[in-house]
Parts: structure tokens; C-alpha cells; sequence
């Protein structure tokens, strides 16, 4: 397909497109969206996260966890929800 040919084609008339300029358009528009999104809406949350994170001291939501199994461990801390439990005794047993 030439440039020409690019010019020449009916934005009224989508349909009618090679397959080539459809996907492009398609991948053009995937991508402005991705982009708005992430600056309208998820660049905010993402600093609010990281805002939240720096407060608590917890670097991901995987460290909380391994110090939280370390303390169960060691016998600090008795309650534990179910599945720490469960990563506690594996690791007890399988070291």
C-alpha cells in the first residue's frame, strides 16, 4: 500500500479498508486510550499508592507478607490469617 493509496481512504467508509490500515487505526486508537488513562486517571492513584506505602514502611505487599510468616515463625504472633499460616508451616517444615 502506498501513501497515496493511504490518502485516498474514506474515513466514513472503515469497512471497506485493507486489513493493514484497520489494524493501525486500531492500534493508533489502543494506544491513545492506554495513555489517557494512565494520565487522567491511574498516574494519581499510582502516586497515591506509593504515597501510602512510603507511610507505612512497606516497600511491596509481598514484604509485608514475609514479615509477617518471619514474626508468626519466630512466635510473636499467634493469630495469623489462614494462608499465612499455611506458608509458615510449609516453610517449618521445608526450611
Amino acid at each position: 500500500m502506498t501513501l497515496d493509496e493511504l490518502r485516498r481512504l474514506d474515513p466514513k467508509k472503515i469497512g471497506s479498508w485493507p486489513v493493514l490500515p484497520k489494524v493501525g487505526v486500531l492500534l493508533l486508537l489502543l494506544l491513545l486510550i492506554i495513555g489517557a488513562s494512565y494520565y487522567f486517571l491511574w498516574s494519581d492513584q499510582l502516586e497515591h499508592i506509593e504515597t501510602e506505602r512510603n507511610k507505612t514502611g512497606h516497600q511491596s505487599s509481598w514484604a509485608g507478607t514475609r514479615t509477617a510468616v518471619r514474626t508468626f515463625q519466630t512466635g510473636r504472633q499467634r493469630n495469623c490469617p489462614g494462608f499465612l499460616c499455611r506458608i509458615a508451616d510449609h516453610h517449618s517444615r521445608h526450611g
